[in-house]
């Protein structure tokens, strides 16, 4: 307690003393020369751990608290230089200021008693002043939620549906060769396919490409580069959509969901307004969520004719089924893992459709009876997805804004909706909807 306590006696002024900066090995030697014998040696147990730390003091005062202290001086001393023509500025615009205040002043104080003998005529003023920034406003853009720009944006390509894999992937590395030369992009990430299990996006296969971007400067400039770069590759058959990573889950700026009974009349619409939509100048990627299907053969049976062989509809479709899906006939276990045989035809028997019409759908095999003979074949196209809404079959069609007036954007929208087939209904989605509620709450 004693050696604490005069290590602090000692130290302090060690600190407080800015002329004598290394005080630490003359109070060292003072205090080792004022013991004999033994004592001297004793007392280095806690005079040496002491002294580190008064060294410690000293070093610290001199390179922190000695500059500080420096610049405090100069800023000081500066001052004097400084401060008087700032003053001079300052009083000179606070005097123009007073000057402009007087005048106005005066010229309030001479017409204020007229005013007041006058207070129709303010009234009447005051109103067509509340009107006309009530019209106004009405004029305004609005919108309920701005575009959060983050220094990233995405891109969605949809090829042909039936492009192979391989090909994508052809198409994503030129893609991607092409946009890495746009100034301002920092990193191309590009994703070629998509497993329906995990992808969360609608159509997503195969034919799908998506590349997350991030930029450097200038995200709007970028994104427009970007947009026209693909633009110039695309083909007509393909889908492109450009957007921004949202912070919430808040919908689509713009979402128009078209109802309609017949899914023909419904697509062939939803494709015309959305070509509609994609002229106008407040609207870009224009996406329509009935996108072209998948290529299909569709298999009609005859029933007269399955009749002469003693066959039914079902019984002819379960054996084709069987043949070119396949159907299980065993499971291996392998340890743990189990293995499932599937039988059906060697592929080069079942991959177009001039083969399909040859598979016997006999269950005694013989005769032989080619599916040709109790059956014709239909190419066609069938639906990527059937959406329904509140129990009725609707397509959507999602656009995002260009700026920020959303109210505007939907007006236009509104204005080629006037034109629609009797049998299709329409209502808005999206922010719009929620921005019209948020208006009349």
């Amino acid at each position: 307690m004693l050696a604490a306590s005069e290590f602090t006696i000692e130290s302090t002024p060690s600190i407080a003393s800015f002329r004598e900066r290394w005080t630490a090995v003359q109070s060292f030697k003072e205090d080792f020369s004022k013991l004999a014998g033994w004592k001297k040696w004793l007392w280095l147990l806690w005079g040496i751990p002491r002294f580190a730390l008064h060294l410690l003091l000293n070093i610290i005062a001199v390179v922190m608290l000695y500059p500080i202290l420096g610049t405090l001086w100069v800023v000081f001393k500066l001052q004097g230089f400084v401060v008087p023509p700032i003053q001079k500025v300052l009083l000179w615009f606070a005097e123009i200021f007073g000057g402009l205040y007087a005048v106005l002043d005066r010229v309030y104080q001479r017409w204020l008693p007229s005013i007041l003998l006058r207070p129709s005529t303010v009234i009447a003023t005051v109103a067509l002043a509340v009107i006309g920034s009530g019209w106004v406003g009405s004029r305004l853009g609005a919108t309920l939620l701005p575009e959060m720009k983050q220094g990233r944006f995405s891109v969605d390509i949809d090829l042909p549906i039936g492009t192979p894999l391989m090909e994508t992937a052809q198409k994503s590395l030129q893609i991607e060769q092409q946009i890495e030369r746009i100034d301002g992009i920092e990193h191309v990430y590009a994703i070629v396919g998509a497993d329906s299990r995990v992808s969360a996006r609608s159509g997503a296969g195969e034919h799908s490409i998506r590349y997350l971007i991030s930029t450097t400067e200038n995200e709007d400039l970028v994104m427009t580069d970007t947009r026209n770069s693909i633009d110039e590759m695309a083909q007509s058959t393909w889908k492109v959509g450009v957007s921004r990573p949202a912070i919430f889950s808040f919908d689509n700026p713009l979402e128009l969901i078209l109802y309609g009974k017949d899914l023909n009349t419904l697509r062939r619409t939803s494709d015309n307004l959305r070509d509609n939509m994609t002229q106008l100048d407040a609207i870009k990627d224009v996406q329509n969520s009935m996108r072209a299907g998948y290529p299909e053969i569709q298999i009609q049976y005859d029933r007269k004719l399955l009749r002469q062989y003693n066959l039914s509809t079902s019984n002819a479709a379960q054996m084709v089924k069987s043949k070119v899906q396949g159907q299980k006939a065993s499971t291996l276990s392998f340890g743990d893992e189990r293995i499932d045989l599937t039988v059906r035809l060697i592929e080069r028997d079942r991959q177009n459709i001039e083969k399909l019409k040859n598979i016997n759908i006999n269950p005694t095999i013989t005769p032989a009876i080619p599916l040709s003979s109790v059956a014709t074949f239909v190419e066609t196209e069938g639906p990527s997805e059937i959406r329904r809404i509140d129990q009725q079959r609707a397509a959507v069609i999602s656009a995002n804004i260009d700026g920020f007036d959303l109210s505007g954007a939907t007006d236009d929208v509104q204005a080629l909706l006037s034109d629609l087939e009797d049998s299709i209904q329409w209502e808005f989605a999206g922010q719009s909807k929620e921005m019209g509620e948020s208006l009349q709450s």
